[in-house]
């Protein structure tokens, strides 16, 4: 959990380098600037997590920690995947049409209601495990 910020960094690095080549072989200050903010707010969230599971302590840690001994770990989530697609689905309604911005809806709410129903029953997993 402590190396969770490191895919991001190196995003950022990426995204740094390519900001860098667009402020020196770009005639367009907008286009370096957007993907100098994209690089910069993409550090900040890297920090965050950098502080957040600082702050967290780790699973070996259980012993001083017992509501650590039992997590809750879901492989992947069809929930969140079908949220991000239906919010890209509705994006790409408003530039081409209004019945995918229903059809995103749509998803979004199967979606919603699919990551309400995996929470619901990681929930119910964890209290399994505990008793």
């Amino acid at each position: 959990m402590r190396r969770a910020a490191i895919p991001l960094l190196a995003w950022a690095v990426l995204l740094t380098c390519s900001a860098v080549g667009l402020w020196i072989y770009s005639h367009s200050w907008l286009n370096a600037t957007l993907i100098s903010a994209a690089a910069a707010l993409t550090y900040l969230i890297a920090l965050g997590f950098v502080i957040r599971h600082r702050r967290m302590p780790d699973a070996s840690e259980a012993r001083a920690h017992p509501e650590l001994s039992v997590r809750a770990l879901p492989d992947l989530s069809f929930g969140s995947a079908l949220i991000g697609i239906a919010i890209a689905t509705m994006i790409f309604g408003a530039e081409f049409g209004l019945f995918l911005v229903y059809i995103g809806l749509g998803l979004l709410l199967f979606g919603v209601a699919r990551l309400i129903f995996e929470l619901r029953a990681e929930r119910r997993a964890l209290e399994e495990a505990r008793r």
